[in-house]
This record gives structure tokens, C-alpha cells and sequence, in this order.
């Protein structure tokens, strides 16, 4: 069991005086990256107390039942408690539930704050008449990072090398989706008959390595987007297999145009500006993007989103940067960008196993990202689309909900002002 007391975060509170959050106590139940010969899915706390005092109590309830609890030893951190999340199935229901784990930050033997582990398939929808006036670019949007690169097990195995470094998400993509994911990142290889006959010769590919068939994960899109009334970009950001003649990236369209056209919300001349209310009233919630302009000039698909690379090791060297792109609120919300919030390994780190695997780098950043978003106004004032590794260890989804109410309200305030 290991505890993760974060000095580099409590730096961060103190250097930031600007806090988002409005109550002073905070817990989030998440489930660790982690995967072990023993270990699977285990559920970790986060917490964060600007009235930290020795003798608090992070609490972790089965079925209402104390399993695990844990005296902090500074104001924000994490911990794994050495419970499982098991067979839990977050796409069994489109409605909002929590399972049989909760989670409370106890001071002076009083519950200061709540959490429990739960999906979140209709959170956008939920908080409609608060954001839909705002745009695409004025949201925050939890994503996934190759969103298609996913092995699922619940069971606890030892990842070889290719695993170690193929995988990004460990669960499917209509279980991101339930579970709050609004942004997903495919990257497309496109293998003639190597691989099948079509559909089967589209794949969705981390870099060069094929991993989940197209056809699979459109299926996985069309459940959810049909089963709820939540908005959902995909983002058809990088082609690295075969897609050497423009004609096949026609052929790409037209094959998403057949199994997703109905679903598909046309661009208008607001681009990303166009407001959520005006999706929601179309009927059609898919907003598909398309890294080639020429290709998405002529079927009308949203333009490319920016990804924002930073290319680090360590969230010592990613923070710098990230704090950079969320300082520029004055970005066009015509346009949509993406902070691509996730460590990247060097081709000899990979070669040698440096880093343990991708699994290893997001367990180092996942925690610190979720505090941030609670600590840093730019962080939470500027950020657009936060795309992330292993995204069942982050608490992005609270923090798209919080903020983007928060981001209403301020809207709605200068409106009324101005108008």
C-alpha cells in the first residue's frame, strides 16, 4: 500500500493564492493505473484541506462499512487503500449511480467531504440549463489520450514490453464515455487487405501499431451518443498507417459518414463558437474533427483541434508548460484546443524499460493534474480540452462539472452586464 504525500502540489497551493474551490475540504475516489502479477484496479483516495490539522482522517466505506482509513500528514496527497474495484461495470446503466465505495475526509470525527466512486453518463446534460449558452471553446472537457489504445482485464497479470508501452486506457471507449469522457483521440492506420477485408482494414492504431478495430469502437460511439443526450467529440487527429494517397482519406469519410452521418453535427461558420444550446436543438451531438483541412473543408467537418504537446519526462518539466498554455484565456473560441496532459517517453527509455511503462508515468502526474485543477485559477479559468492516460485515475470529471458551472456563472454575470 503506498502513500503518495505530494510536496511538489503543496508548493503549488502555497505559491497560488487564487483557489477555485469553494469549500475547503475536498475528496475524490479514483482507481489507481497500476497493474501488477498481485494488483488490479485498486481504489485510491485523493484528498486536499486548506484547514489541515493533524489527527484528519481519509475514510474509505464498502457498502456503507469503514475498509480503510488513513491519517494525512499534509494538506493534499493520495493514497491506495489496498480495496478493488473488482467486476465493477460502469456501462451496465445511462444512469448516474454510485457503486458500493465511498469515500469521506473526516475532521474532528465530522464528515467535511464526500465522494463516491461512481459513472457519469449524463453529466453535460445534467448541468444543461447552466452551460448551454456557452460554446465548444469556452468548456472544459475531460478527454482521453488514444483513446482506442485500451486493454481491459480484471484480473492481475505482468505487462510485457509491447503492453508496457502500447496502452494508454484501461478501459473501453464506451466505458470512458460513461464514465464522463467527452473528448476522444483516435489515431487511424488504414491496412488494405492485410489485415481484412472491410470495414476490418481501418484500425485505430497507437503510432504504428494497430490495437482496436474502427468499426468496434463506432459501435461504441453510436451506444452512448443514442442512449444519452450528452455532446461527444472525436477527434481524427493522426493517420500514421497508410494513408499516403488523399483517396484514402476520402474513403475514410465516406465510411464514417455511413456508420455515424445521422449522429454528425454539421460545422457552421461559428466553427468551435457555436454554442451548446444550438447542438443540443440540431439533434445531432457528435462533433467530429478532422486533422486534414482540405478533407474537412469539403464534407463540412470541424476543423483540426490543436493538440498542445509538451513532450516531458516528469511533472516537474510538464507543469512549467502546461502553466504556460492555460495562461493564454485570450485563445480565438473559435477553435478548440487540447492540452495533451500526459508524460512522453524517449525512444531509449522505452528500448529499456526506464520508465516501467506508460502505466508507471501517469501514476507520477494523474493526482498532481486532479489538484491543480483545484489550485491553479489558470488552470481552471483557461483550459479547454485536458486529454489524459489512464483517465480512471483523475478526477476530471468533478472538475469539469464544478468549473464549467463556475464558468457559466461568469458568463452569465457579464452578459448581463453588457447586454
Amino acid at each position: 500500500m503506498g502513500v503518495t504525500i505530494d510536496p511538489f502540489h503543496l508548493l503549488l497551493v502555497i505559491l497560488f493564492s487564487s483557489v477555485i474551490a469553494r469549500n475547503d475540504f475536498y475528496i475524490e475516489i479514483v482507481v489507481s493505473p497500476i497493474v501488477r502479477s498481485d494488483i488490479i484496479g485498486e481504489i485510491r483516495l485523493i484528498w486536499e484541506s486548506r484547514q489541515f490539522v493533524l489527527g484528519d482522517r481519509v475514510v474509505l466505506y464498502r457498502s456503507g462499512d469503514v475498509v480503510f482509513q488513513y491519517e494525512p500528514q499534509g494538506c493534499s496527497g493520495s493514497i491506495d487503500t489496498g480495496s478493488f474495484v473488482g467486476e465493477t461495470n460502469f456501462t451496465q446503466s445511462y444512469t448516474t449511480y454510485c457503486t458500493i465505495f465511498s469515500g469521506a475526509y473526516v475532521q474532528d470525527n465530522e464528515t467535511m467531504a464526500y465522494s463516491c466512486l461512481q459513472n457519469s453518463p449524463t453529466w453535460m446534460n445534467d448541468i444543461r440549463n447552466d452551460i448551454e449558452n456557452l460554446s465548444l471553446g469556452d468548456i472544459f472537457i475531460p478527454g482521453t489520450h488514444d483513446s482506442a489504445s485500451y486493454v481491459i482485464s480484471k484480473t492481475a497479470y505482468l505487462e510485457n514490453i509491447l503492453q508496457k508501452y502500447v496502452y494508454t486506457q484501461d478501459v473501453s471507449v464506451l466505458e470512458q464515455l460513461m464514465m464522463g469522457v467527452r473528448y476522444l483521440d483516435l489515431r487511424i492506420g488504414f491496412y488494405n487487405h492485410t489485415l481484412g477485408e472491410p470495414p476490418f482494414n481501418w484500425w485505430c492504431n497507437h503510432d504504428f501499431m494497430p490495437v482496436q478495430p474502427l468499426s468496434g469502437v463506432f459501435k461504441q460511439i453510436k451506444q452512448f451518443v443514442i442512449n444519452t443526450n450528452e455532446i461527444v467529440i472525436v477527434d481524427f487527429h493522426h493517420f500514421p498507417i497508410g494513408f499516403n494517397d488523399i483517396e484514402i482519406h476520402h474513403r475514410l469519410v465516406k465510411y464514417i459518414q455511413k456508420e455515424l452521418g445521422e449522429l454528425l453535427h454539421k460545422r457552421t461558420d461559428k466553427e468551435f463558437g457555436v454554442s451548446l444550446k444550438s447542438i443540443w436543438n440540431s439533434g445531432r451531438r457528435l462533433i467530429l474533427s478532422y486533422n486534414k483541412d482540405i478533407i474537412a473543408d469539403a464534407y463540412k467537418l470541424y476543423l483540426p483541434i490543436k493538440q498542445q504537446w509538451g513532450n516531458k519526462q516528469t511533472f516537474s518539466e510538464l507543469y512549467p508548460f502546461l502553466n504556460e498554455q492555460f495562461e493564454r484565456c485570450e485563445r480565438d473560441k473559435k477553435q478548440m484546443w487540447a492540452a495533451m496532459a500526459e508524460l512522453t517517453p524517449s525512444t531509449l527509455g522505452v528500448l529499456t524499460d526506464w520508465y516501467g511503462g506508460l502505466r508507471n508515468l501517469a501514476n507520477r502526474i494523474n493526482t498532481n493534474l486532479t489538484l491543480s485543477f483545484r489550485s491553479c485559477r489558470k488552470w481552471a479559468t483557461c483550459s479547454n480540452i485536458v486529454a489524459v492516460d489512464f483517465f480512471r485515475s483523475t478526477g476530471l470529471v468533478n472538475a469539469a462539472i464544478k468549473l464549467n458551472r463556475e464558468r457559466a456563472k461568469a458568463w452569465n454575470g457579464t452578459t448581463a452586464v453588457h447586454g
